[in-house]
This record gives structure tokens, sequence and C-alpha cells, in this order.
């Protein structure tokens, strides 16, 4: 089984967002998985080609990319501090537009 990623972009509350992706052709079902406050870093991402190792599609969207494009922070007490920051400006009209851009786009792109 071949496992295929990438990166997209979507337009979400008249931003660009970043999503990372993993599918494994054709897939069976979409997860949207959400990222820590420590952004979508490697463990996200291979929490997406796990996804898509059992058929499916998985959509990470850069949640916090509209203030800190590629944003990704260690496992440290900074990285949190920094994150929690970031965290602090998401809301949720702002989480469910990401989201739906990013389940739209999955949408058009793998059905």
């Amino acid at each position: 089984m071949s496992i295929k990623t990438g990166q997209t972009t979507v337009i979400s509350n008249e931003k660009e967002i970043l999503v990372d992706w993993a599918a494994s052709p054709p897939p069976a079902f979409l997860v949207l998985v959400a990222q820590e406050v420590f952004g979508v870093n490697a463990y996200i991402k291979e929490v997406c080609q796990k996804i898509a190792s059992w058929k499916g599609v998985a959509c990470a969207p850069h949640l916090f990319h509209r203030w800190h494009p590629y944003f990704e922070a260690p496992y440290t007490d900074e990285g949190l501090k920094a994150g929690r920051a970031l965290k602090e400006k998401l809301t949720v009209s702002l989480l469910l537009s990401d989201a739906k851009a990013t389940f739209q786009w999955a949408q058009n792109h793998f059905s």
C-alpha cells in the first residue's frame, strides 16, 4: 500500500491556512487531526500517516498558521508557553472555520 503525503492551503475566514495530509488511495474515510499546542509537528504527521495506513485520509490543519506560519515548538516549557500564547488567539469560530475548509478541500480532492 502506498501512502501519499503532502501539504496544501485552504481559505478559512479569508485567510490562507496550511494543511498537512496523508492518504492511502482510494480512501475509505476521512479524519481531521487536531494539532497539539506545539503545532503540526512530526508526531502529528506520524498520526496522519498511521490513519492513512488504515486506508483513510487524515488532514491536520495548522490552526496557528494565520499568526505564526509553520509554527512548531519543542516539547519544553518554552514551547508550551509559545503554543499557549497562540492558542489564546484561536476562537471556536476560527477553529470551526478551519475544520470546515479542510473537510471541504479533502472531500473535493479525495472523492
